[in-house]
This record gives structure tokens, C-alpha cells and sequence, in this order.
């Protein structure tokens, strides 16, 4: 899997930031509230939601979301438990050898191909 950089806004909190609570499935944001799972989307994703009373009050709230009914929304994918096993594997020695040959294998044959 190629590598993609982190998106979004600078100076707010990234979903990395939050903690994944795989028994409860749900996040945990900086400020220790719960991020509940509401719904799966049609994508593949999904989606949890803070709770926007606790959010109102809470002093990272400008960090976190510029959302104005105070809530928080983290997608996750249905597979993205798969996705960070990959994600770890780029740092591995024995990958990062292999995918330097990926160049001489197969990017070769679409460079020929052209």
C-alpha cells in the first residue's frame, strides 16, 4: 500500500489523536470523552460521533472541531484494523528492501509498456 499523507486542517486534532477502544468500540478523545459509534455508512466507513453537551465545555474544543453544534466525527473504515498492519509493516526492513525492487519488477513493465 502506498504511503498518503495525513489531511486535514493544521492545529486541529487528528483522528490518529484519538484513542481507538476496540472492546467498547469507540474513541477516546484528548480530553477522555467517549466518541460513540452511530452508524455505518455506504462507503465502508464508520462513523462515531461526540456528545455535543460534554463538547460545549470541554477547553479543547478549539483544537478539536470547528464544527458549530460542538461535535466531533471520526470515520473508520471496516477494514482499517487491516490497514494499520500494513501501515506498520512499511518500517520493517525486510518490506523496505522489497519495495525498493518494485521499481525493477513491476513499475519496469508499465515504463515498457508506455
Amino acid at each position: 500500500m502506498p504511503y498518503t499523507r495525513p489531511k486535514g486542517k493544521p492545529g486541529i486534532f487528528k483522528s490518529k489523536e484519538f484513542i481507538y477502544d476496540e472492546y467498547y468500540d469507540s474513541y477516546i478523545c484528548p480530553n477522555d470523552e467517549l466518541l460513540t459509534f452511530k452508524r455505518t455508512m455506504p462507503t465502508g466507513h464508520r462513523l462515531y460521533k461526540s456528545n455535543s453537551i460534554k463538547c460545549k465545555s470541554c477547553p479543547l474544543l478549539n483544537k478539536c472541531t470547528e464544527n458549530k453544534n460542538y461535535t466531533r466525527e471520526i470515520r473508520r473504515h471496516v477494514w482499517q484494523d487491516d490497514l494499520d498492519i500494513i501501515e506498520d509493516l512499511r518500517f520493517v526492513d525486510t518490506i523496505k528492501k522489497a519495495y525498493k525492487l518494485r521499481s525493477q519488477t513491476v513499475e519496469r513493465r508499465f515504463g515498457d509498456a508506455k
